[in-house]
């Protein structure tokens, strides 16, 4: 299972709750990829590492707070995780949280994902209530891919075509839309699409009056869309 967004520093965290439900123990490791693909090492209750093994009872559950390694370090740093495992009794749910000034601005929490060929988001940008739609895109295969970026309106047509960008392999891209294209204010979806049949691994993330909400990424396209 796969994490496309991981951030610490900045007050930013990311807590990882794993849960076995199975009738016997079972044991992962819990692994960490910054956004060139290297190795992204955190403090954690454990230590400073970029990966944690990990052995879960039956019917329980652990859990893994990832921090800067420098604790109160200004600036956040994004990456991705995944959970390598035997068997399929693990299920995994990591959340963000945001604190400012000691206190707790914003906590979302996104299930694990699968790795997918298509993306669509919705899009409710509005520059002048500071609301703004973003996206987490990780490549969690050993080869790269291209992955294209449609806007649609809300009629269903393609209004723009035109961003296209690569991930290597173990890469990830995180970005709001309006860093993408000019769009301050825009209601509809955004799609990806990866090319030639390879497939990505995404999440979505609302961002309001500086405050984060995780929303819906449907694993599909329109027909109107081209692949």
């Amino acid at each position: 299972s796969y994490f496309p967004q991981v951030a610490v520093g900045g007050g930013y965290s990311t807590l990882f709750s794993i849960t076995n439900t199975g009738a016997i123990a079972a044991s992962g490791t819990l692994i960490l990829t910054d956004q060139r693909g290297n190795p992204f090492t955190v403090r954690a209750e454990s230590g400073d590492q970029p990966s944690f093994p990990l052995t879960v009872p039956p019917g329980g559950s652990t859990f893994l707070t990832a921090n800067p390694v420098t604790a109160g370090d200004p600036k956040t740093v994004t990456g991705w995780a995944r959970l390598e495992s035997l068997g399929q009794s693990l299920t995994a749910l990591a959340t963000f949280r945001y604190v400012a000034g000691g206190t707790v601005q914003t906590i979302a929490g996104v299930f694990q994902s699968q790795p997918v060929r298509f993306a669509t988001i919705p899009v409710d940008n509005d520059d002048t209530q500071d609301q703004f739609t973003g996206y987490a895109i990780a490549n969690p295969s050993t080869e790269s891919i291209t992955v294209k970026l449609a806007l649609v309106d809300q009629n269903g047509a393609v209004v723009d075509d035109t961003v296209t960008f690569t991930l290597g392999p173990g890469q990830q891209r995180a970005r709001f839309l309006h860093q993408d294209l000019d769009r301050l204010r825009f209601r509809g979806s955004m799609v990806l699409r990866g090319q030639g049949g390879k497939t990505f691994v995404a999440v979505a993330l609302l961002q309001r009056l500086g405050r984060l909400t995780v929303i819906p990424v449907t694993p599909e396209k329109a027909a109107g869309v081209p692949d």
